[in-house]
């Protein structure tokens, strides 16, 4: 080949190399998860497992082949729409296998709980205890499920407890998870990183000092800033004029709490958190990726913190905590979720506010 056709040919080469690498932003942990937010239908499950040192007698249900204390939690979730969603919730005790806990079913306005399954394992943790829940749901006539409606409990309650968002209260929520990843993402760059096709964030002995660093930044430049945001956000969904909006509004011109984090933290604190990840040996790292067209995409999420070395009066030997998480993105159905036999609590509950008095918001929000 000619020498200056070959130049040529290596020229266009990285043209288009450019071109194809401009066109791609590069993501990022933060990144990945502001996407999250844009995935609004599909199936989930997610997992929690925590392991604690401990023998307490009080608490040998909870104990492993090991000794250690062991708890996980499942979740498993079905998202039709905002309004229609499906979550059950089951837990790993000790030596025990997995049992179902309760189900959760929200169905436009009508919000379902089982609570016939979570009496059954309240009976095997706390047989006493197990029969007054039982006792208490024979009074009321349910077997398993009992239901309420949003609606009507809101308008006694002088608030809005539905899930119903039109456009503009979607983009506002939207754009409040977008506001927290790019902030995050800027103070906290220097613990991000890539695995394979994960994005990562870590918190190890290596870079205890810049995690820190990050922390005291995000709260010296950024912490009421972002506060304030996510207030008007909630005002705007909740609206101005009910009383969860009234109660987000006082909270925005009580700014002691704000300011007293804005300012950071001390030398000395710095320190003492540094020390404490390194003395613990922690080797946190949390990971993300999101993959797939927009309408079938597939978000997985984990954290692990490995063995984190504790001692404290109270707590001594390894405590371990792992969640991972993975979102189907996808039409969905909870049709076959919705029960058929569950008894109306509204008007009793309804009753009850009406004699009492209207609940104030701060007391909903405690």
């Amino acid at each position: 080949m000619n020498k200056k056709l070959l130049a040529l040919a290596m020229s266009l080469v990285m043209v288009m190399t450019l071109i194809t690498g401009c066109g791609k932003e590069k993501s990022s942990y933060f990144k990945e998860i502001a996407k999250l937010e844009e995935m609004n239908t599909g199936t989930s499950t997610t997992e929690l497992a925590l392991e604690l040192p401990g023998d307490k007698a009080d608490l040998k249900f909870l104990l492993d082949d090991k000794g250690n204390t062991s708890v996980k939690v499942k979740l498993d979730y079905t998202v039709e729409s905002e309004t229609k969603i499906a979550a059950k919730i089951s837990a790993k005790l000790g030596t025990n296998e997995y049992g179902e806990l309760t189900t959760f079913v929200l169905d436009g306005n009508k919000l379902y709980i089982d609570l016939g399954t979570l009496t059954e394992t309240i009976k095997k943790i706390d047989e006493e205890s197990g029969k007054e829940y039982q006792e208490l749901l024979k009074q009321i006539g349910a077997k398993k499920y009992v239901s309420f409606d949003l609606k009507q409990l809101g308008e006694a309650l002088k608030t809005d407890l539905t899930l119903n968002m039109d456009k503009d209260k979607k983009e506002t929520a939207v754009q409040m998870v977008k506001d927290i990843a790019t902030t995050l993402e800027k103070d906290f760059k220097d613990l991000q990183g890539q695995d394979g096709d994960d994005y990562t964030l870590t918190i190890n002995e290596k870079n205890a000092s810049k995690a820190v660093d990050a922390l005291d930044a995000f709260c010296k430049n950024d912490v009421k800033t972002l506060y304030n945001k996510i207030i008007d956000g909630y005002i705007k969904i909740l609206g101005s004029d009910t009383d969860m909006g009234k109660q987000f509004a006082e909270m925005k011109k009580d700014t002691k709490s704000v300011d007293e984090i804005a300012k950071g933290i001390s030398d000395k604190d710095k320190k003492e958190v540094v020390d404490t990840i390194k003395k613990g040996k922690v080797n946190a790292v949390s990971k993300i990726n999101v993959s797939g067209k927009e309408g079938s995409r597939v978000a997985k999420w984990s954290l692990d913190t490995g063995n984190i070395k504790v001692d404290t009066e109270d707590l001594k030997g390894n405590v371990k905590v792992n969640i991972t998480s993975e979102f189907k993105e996808g039409k969905a159905s909870i049709k076959d979720s919705v029960p058929s036999d569950a008894v109306d609590l509204t008007a009793f509950i309804t009753s009850m506010v009406n004699q009492i008095g209207s609940l104030d918001s701060e007391d909903l929000i405690q």
